[in-house]
């Protein structure tokens, strides 16, 4: 029994099944330039397969995982584990949680609740995280950048971080519906947006970008959804979300510009190395959306008029980086752009929450009657 799984780990999750292989393997590749007659058949060619598909990886690359793999100890340690559901984006999905849940406009603010809600984003997170890692290991080998994480160095084996993903994602998906269905729901969605659409997705289309900012997107909805009793019909629920939405693409579009040749020997089909034009100007693009989404937080009664002057100037910071990675793409820019936006992101929260907090005082103060006796 243990033979017929002997190799299951060092390939691809997909090719367990040849159903999945061949649709895998097949890409549609246009042969000519698009033109009114570009969607007939002639015009495309189906045997054409621009990079090794997911169930044939390099022997190489497969006999290295393999000697790492039976090197590693027979039970991993707790902290190799804990690498799997990468922390440090763990910890920006919980704090993005945590500002959505204070943000909201509804009153009864629960300490239960609020533990509930972080708990269970965070290992939804690091389920969806340790997932990710378990299907690609064969991907992380060949990349610099992944090549020391837990299974291609060796510190965890595959089953293991199978049963890790399950447990956390069991866990945290329950707790998450403590809180209310909706948040579990959520919760649960991100786990299989991120596995089952993002993670192949990667391999077939530079579509996986916008698939991952959804992801991206759910998080902040949790929150509020947590401090809402599950209702999402308020405008700030949007522009919560809409604002992570499109801060993934200034974000990942530089990070995807200064690793664009690990991917592109890795068969990730991302736009930085298929389309530079098109990844610069969507960086730019969803830069200049955050103007109008941080508005919509004074527009749906979030913060007062005076948050705009320091939202503005956040935006306008990340716009002019956008801008010049936009007129020229290139790596120097993209880091630049990289890490304005690590720096936006906290900026912009900060500032919402401390007009939002300033703002709930100041009604607070207007409501509140005035504490004075006849005799005075």
């Amino acid at each position: 029994m243990l033979n017929s799984f002997s190799h299951w780990p060092y390939k691809s999750c997909f090719s367990a099944r040849s159903s999945w292989r061949r649709f895998f393997s097949q890409n549609v590749v246009p042969v000519k330039p698009l033109s009114r007659s570009f969607f007939l058949k002639k015009n495309f060619r189906y045997d054409s397969v621009p990079f090794s598909p997911p169930s044939s990886p390099d022997p190489q690359v497969l006999n290295f995982l393999q000697k790492r793999i039976q090197s590693a100890p027979r039970f991993p340690k707790p902290s190799a584990l804990l690498e799997l559901g990468k922390p440090r984006l763990t910890i920006l999905v919980v704090l993005t949680t945590m500002s959505s849940y204070a943000l909201a406009p509804y009153p009864g603010l629960s300490f239960g609740t609020l533990v509930w809600l972080t708990m269970g984003t965070a290992l939804c997170s690091v389920s969806a995280n340790a997932f990710n890692q378990c299907m690609e290991p064969t991907l992380d080998c060949q990349m610099a950048r992944t090549r020391g994480r837990p299974i291609p160095r060796g510190a965890v084996r595959p089953e293991y971080g199978w049963l890790f993903a399950s447990t956390t994602g069991i866990l945290g998906t329950s707790m998450s519906f403590l809180v209310n269905p909706t948040v579990g729901w959520l919760g649960l969605a991100n786990i299989v947006l991120y596995m089952g659409v993002y993670t192949p997705l990667k391999r077939i289309s530079i579509l996986n970008t916008w698939v991952g900012s959804v992801v991206g997107a759910l998080p902040p909805l949790m929150g509020w959804a947590a401090c809402s009793g599950g209702d999402l019909s308020h405008a700030g629920a949007f522009f919560t979300a809409a604002i992570l939405f499109a801060w993934q693409f200034p974000h990942f579009n530089a990070f995807s510009t200064m690793v664009a040749d690990d991917y592109k020997r890795c068969g990730y089909q991302m736009a930085s190395w298929k389309r530079p034009a098109l990844n610069a100007r969507v960086a730019l693009r969803y830069s200049l959306l955050f103007l109008p989404l941080s508005y919509g937080f004074v527009w749906s009664g979030i913060v007062n008029p005076s948050y705009m002057v320091g939202a503005s100037a956040a935006n306008l910071y990340l716009i002019a980086k956008s801008w010049q990675f936009y007129r020229n793409p290139h790596k120097t820019n993209a880091r630049s752009l990289f890490f304005a936006s690590l720096l936006h992101l906290p900026l912009i929260f900060i500032l919402t929450l401390g007009s939002h907090m300033y703002k709930v005082w100041k009604d607070s103060e207007r409501m509140e009657p005035a504490n004075t006796s006849p005799g005075d």
